[in-house]
Order: structure tokens, then sequence, then C-alpha cells
């Protein structure tokens, strides 16, 4: 799967990230504690941050949302196609 973002000058103007795949869309707001998924709201249970220059975004939801699972193994967290 193929993923494309908003450019990192529009997360500070319009302080949001937009993830595009082909028939799936996701945008968090920073602040918020929501995503738009293709419209429709779904909550992250955190919120998305800018800190220290970074945008921190809930990873494992964007994943699942993607088609992906995060797998952790020994502290390491690994990323593989839901089964």
């Amino acid at each position: 799967t193929r993923v494309r973002s908003s450019a990192a000058s529009d997360v500070y103007k319009r302080q949001e990230v937009t993830l595009h795949s082909a028939d799936t869309s996701i945008t968090l707001a920073v602040g918020s504690d929501f995503a738009a998924v293709n419209g429709k709201l779904h909550p992250l249970g955190t919120d998305v941050i800018i800190q220290d220059g970074y945008t921190m975004v809930p990873i494992r939801f964007i994943c699942e949302t993607f088609g992906y699972d995060v797998l952790w193994e020994n502290g390491a967290a690994y990323i593989a196609p839901l089964q």
C-alpha cells in the first residue's frame, strides 16, 4: 500500500496531518483525540501533538486503518499486513 502525507509546512500552517492511500484518507488535527477517516470521526485515545518540531501521531491507529498491524517483540515494533 502506498501512503502519501501532507507536507511538513502544511502541518504547521493548518495544524493537521492528512494521509492518503488509494481508497482511504485519514485527517488528524493537532490537539484533537479524533481522526477523520474518509470523512467519518473515530476516537484516537490520545491527542495529536507537535513536540520538539515533530508531529506525534498514533501509529497503531494509522497502521490498522491502512490494513496493517503493529506487532511487539522484545521491545521492538514491527508493522505487518493484517491477516
